[in-house]
């Protein structure tokens, strides 16, 4: 038995909780009037149609659910544009001054250069761990 709290719950999931339970109240229609003796032709032409809008729909929202997911998996993995560039910029500057003193270890260098290549994207090469 479907009761209000179970339909909010379900629509609390957004288009996708939306869609499933315009196909399970399809199946409902459906299956109701499949049990009946002289099952209304008109009834069951009609839930068959909703059925298959739901179906439609369900892939609509899958494709476009599918395809939000692959965007921000690819966006959370950078910072934006400006941001990256102005620390790789930082980092770069950063890079320079460590360069430029006379004292500097190997060690402290390897350390900037690595710092440097997160902060613009690239990997850091083999042997290079800071």
């Amino acid at each position: 038995m479907l009761t209000i709290g179970r339909v909010v719950d379900v629509l609390k999931l957004g288009l996708v909780g939306l869609v499933f339970l315009l196909m399970y109240l399809g199946f409902r229609i459906l299956n109701r009037e499949q049990l009946k003796d002289r099952p209304h032709p008109q009834v069951l032409k009609r839930a068959t149609v909703f059925a298959w809008q739901g179906i439609v729909v369900a892939t609509i929202v899958g494709a476009v659910e599918l395809a939000q997911h692959f965007m921000d998996r690819q966006t959370s993995h950078s910072a934006p544009a400006p941001a990256r560039a102005k620390n790789c910029l930082n980092e770069v500057e950063s890079l320079d001054r460590v360069a430029g003193h006379p004292n500097q270890t190997l060690e402290s260098l390897r350390s900037a250069v690595h710092a440097t290549s997160a902060a613009c994207g690239a990997e850091p090469a083999v042997g290079t761990n800071p």
